[in-house]
């Protein structure tokens, strides 16, 4: 995929876009220079955390380290690549907005729990040199029940602290290890019409014992779009180079074709279980969303080939095409028509003819 190798068409998204192609290399220099060790990153169908199907988070690679017990001080860090499909139901629901994408660069740290005020800082150290260079105003949003993290946020600088301002649930987090849980410090970018943009958190990961890790979490896309102010942070990845994205049915389509392009990157096929399931039910979002764009086929073609890298960059849009092309003829013969066999067939011959 192309994480900002190009230059986007859009005058007003080009400080952003910018700041995309060198943030991620900000963070990579900002913490091997504290002494933290970079992690590779996992394949995006994943292969090393069993609990699910698709890597979500850095902690679905990190957290190998806590379940051994070996997170070196002052830790290690990561920059993910990470797919969360529980966006499909906002996609397909035409009252529900999107508020995040489903694919997205998560970058991520993993510390010792004793390292909890080292870690706090340093993380807060890196969003605010990218707020203050913008201009932007952060928050810090905290529970008044979580008084150790409450002490870590006091001794941050230059932040507005918000207490109890969300539900219970917006501070807590939950993870793919047995007993293990955490309490999170929300951190964010204040917005002209008064909204805070979520871009990430600090975590205590504990289980019945006591802290077993502390982890610092931030969306690349929402970090930049937090600090720009920009209306969705898909606005600020490289989808906005690809189409047009304006209204909330265009940030939807945008996500779908994303999605698309990621896992037919990662050679998956439109199947009817598994991860090709997942897969079919992005493709389908994806042509009932671009009727509601009115999308030709050649724009979206052209889209997925921007958006993909690789010598089979064109093989794969033009793959994705056909299927939605059999879709719409399937569609409007009925529902009863419609050939799940016949589609994947067809795309898999587009793929590997």
């Amino acid at each position: 995929m192309n994480f900002g190798d190009r230059s986007t068409p859009s005058a007003a998204l080009a400080p952003a876009w910018a700041d995309l192609a060198t943030t991620a290399t900000d963070f990579r220099r900002h913490y091997a220079a504290l002494g933290y060790n970079e992690q590779a990153p996992a394949p995006l169908v994943s292969t090393v955390d069993p609990t699910v199907r698709f890597i979500g988070s850095t902690i679905s690679v990190l957290k190998s380290f806590i379940l051994d017990d070996s997170i070196p001080g002052p830790g290690v860090f990561l920059i993910q690549p990470s797919l969360r499909t529980r966006n499909l139901e906002r996609l397909l629901d035409e009252k529900a907005a999107s508020t995040s994408p489903s694919f997205f660069v998560h970058l991520g740290t993993l510390s010792p729990p004793d390292f909890l005020e080292q870690a706090a800082f340093d993380g807060w150290k890196f969003f605010m040199e990218h707020c203050a260079a913008r201009g932007a105003h952060a928050v810090m949003r905290i529970s008044s029940q979580d008084r150790d993290l409450l002490a870590v946020a006091r001794h941050l600088p230059g932040a507005e602290i918000e207490v109890d301002g969300e539900p219970d649930q917006h501070y807590r987090h939950q993870f793919g290890m047995k007993e293990a849980a955490g309490r999170n410090l929300n951190w964010g970018v204040r917005q002209a019409d008064s909204r805070i943009a979520n871009v990430g958190n600090l975590v205590i990961i504990e289980n019945s014992r006591g802290g077993i890790g502390v982890e610092v979490v931030m969306g690349l896309s929402h970090l930049i779009a937090g600090i720009f102010g920009l209306r969705h942070p898909i606005m600020a990845s490289p989808a906005a180079a690809a189409v047009t994205i304006k209204s909330v049915d265009e940030i939807k389509f945008a996500d779908a074709l994303v999605v698309c392009c990621v896992l037919a990157d990662a050679e998956l096929r439109p199947t009817g279980r598994g991860r090709g399931r997942t897969m079919r039910g992005y493709l389908q979002a994806l042509a009932m969303l671009r009727h509601k764009c009115g999308i030709s086929f050649d724009d979206l073609e052209r889209a997925a080939a921007y958006l993909l890298s690789g010598p089979k960059s064109s093989v794969i849009a033009s793959a994705i095409r056909r299927y939605l092309e059999m879709y719409d003829e399937y569609t409007a013969l009925g529902a009863g028509y419609l050939d799940n066999a016949t589609l994947l067939r067809e795309y898999s011959q587009q793929i590997s003819p």
